[in-house]
């Protein structure tokens, strides 16, 4: 299961005052404003050259994983047990979006080495990869999440 490290907990204070645009006030963490935010301070560390490519990989999924959080409806999972609720969340938002079959393919790959590997090696894909992947997954989930909307 994941555990926090402090640089998790340097994401989260990056990405909350990334609210700053809101007067001050705490927003509900499920909320797209801080989701955005959240994504934001990911991609950030993801971009960071002077993190561990580990790291990276890891921020880069993080990235992602907020993305897909923004298609999908998790009141009806479970949280017992993190792995599965996260493996479900992807598999939920993957079937969501009109992601190409190689980007499914390898979203599901960075999701099992986060969620079962991380941080040890060998990285499923380079930290440049992994960025590229979670920002076609961002722009794909935002497209299918505003033609739903419409």
């Amino acid at each position: 299961m994941y555990q926090f490290t402090g640089a998790d907990d340097n994401r989260a204070l990056k990405a909350e005052k990334g609210m700053a645009a809101t007067g001050g006030k705490r927003i509900h963490p499920l909320t797209r404003i801080s989701r955005q935010a959240m994504y934001d301070a990911f991609m950030r560390d993801a971009s960071d050259h002077s993190l561990t490519a580990s790291t990276r990989v890891r921020a880069a999924f993080d990235a992602l994983y907020t993305a897909c959080l923004q298609l999908v409806d998790t009141q009806d999972l479970s949280a017992d047990s993190g792995e599965k609720f996260a493996e479900t969340v992807v598999a939920r938002a993957l079937a969501a979006m009109n992601l190409p079959g190689k980007d499914a393919s390898l979203v599901s790959k960075l999701a099992g080495w986060v969620l079962h590997v991380a941080p040890l090696g060998p990285l499923p894909m380079s930290p440049e990869e992994a960025v590229a992947l979670a920002e076609r997954v961002h722009r794909t989930g935002r497209k299918d999440n505003a033609q739903s909307d419409s």
